[in-house]
């Protein structure tokens, strides 16, 4: 067998793959925690926004002053 350093080729036993797939488990699974995390802040600012209504900036209405 060539191996090209791919890990599932090289392995030579099964409980080598089974320690690399535990290994991308983990990798995967705190990947998905860090993009959970990161969005969080995101999400909350748009339910934020939702709530509030626009952000209170000066009206862009002109009102005519009757003399």
């Amino acid at each position: 067998m060539v191996e090209d350093g791919n890990p599932m080729q090289s392995a030579s036993s099964l409980s080598e793959m089974k320690v690399h797939y535990e290994k991308l488990s983990k990798a995967l699974s705190d990947v998905r925690d860090n993009i959970s995390s990161s969005l969080l802040h995101e999400i909350d600012e748009e339910k934020r926004k939702r709530t509030e209504g626009a952000s209170p900036k000066a009206s862009k209405k002109v009102k005519k002053i009757i003399v």
